[in-house]
């Protein structure tokens, strides 16, 4: 595989095919919903770096950040959260030259994220699920 694909399961998102391979064939309650957004594997121009994190407090989730400011928080203050280096590259929003990746917080299992590059999908999850909290757009992506 090229490597360049974010492959989105429900609840699941990675760009690394063990990773989308295994939760396929492990996790039988996730329904493969096909390719989210593409993002770049190395850094570029203009690109932002994802920081991915595991949630060690709920295992198997992830928060993803291109905020500086907000990876160096989660380093100082959260120790629940491993970090697991740089996931893929981003194009900052205040450029406007891809799709917004909406990000959300789950506050009924504090520590987990939602995020979705879908317009659809962010309204839905504004209007039928207020356990979601809006946190805003984590950063952009190229979509299919």
């Amino acid at each position: 595989e090229d490597g360049i694909r974010d492959y989105k399961v429900t609840g699941v998102q990675t760009c690394a095919l063990p990773i989308f391979t295994n939760v396929i064939l492990n996790y039988p309650q996730f329904q493969l919903d096909g390719v989210a957004f593409l993002v770049g594997v190395q850094p570029g121009d203009d690109l932002l770096a994802v920081h991915r994190f595991s949630n060690q407090s709920v295992p198997g989730t992830h928060f993803y950040t291109a905020s500086q400011a907000e990876y160096q928080n989660v380093l100082a203050n959260y120790p629940q959260f491993k970090y697991d280096g740089i996931a893929y590259y981003v194009t900052d929003p205040s450029m406007n030259l891809g799709a917004d990746v909406y990000r959300f917080s789950n506050q009924q299992i504090p520590g987990t994220h939602f995020y979705t590059a879908s317009q659809a999908e962010y309204q839905n999850v504004l209007a039928n699920y207020p356990q979601f909290h809006y946190d805003g757009i984590a950063y952009e992506v190229n979509t299919l």
